[in-house]
């Protein structure tokens, strides 16, 4: 069964840039995990500072390899100090049962 993440964040207005930069590198390490199949981060259209990130893992052993790994550590090194409060997310398991 896959995971599917999702995330929300609000950074501090000061710190847009570096936040950009940051998730770009988080991305690219993230999509190198066997079984990080999406990770995308999205801005508000509205709110500058409030960001969302979609993912999807093949299964629960990816996500779990993916909670133990170095991008979690740099996600809380690189993000976390930046953010105005604490990400808000959620992880659903789910099944494939149409696709285009």
């Amino acid at each position: 069964m896959m995971v599917i993440t999702y995330v929300s964040v609000s950074v501090a207005p000061e710190n847009v840039a570096a936040f950009e930069t940051n998730i770009r590198q988080i991305t690219e390490a993230a999509m190198q995990l066997p079984g990080c199949l999406t990770s995308e981060w999205y801005r508000h259209p509205t709110q500058e500072n409030y960001y969302t990130m979609y993912g999807e893992f093949a299964s629960e052993e990816a996500f779990i390899h993916y909670r133990k790994s170095p991008v979690v550590e740099m996600i809380g090194r690189l993000l976390l100090p930046i953010l105005l409060e604490k990400p808000r997310f959620k992880h659903f398991r789910a099944e494939v049962f149409e696709q285009g």
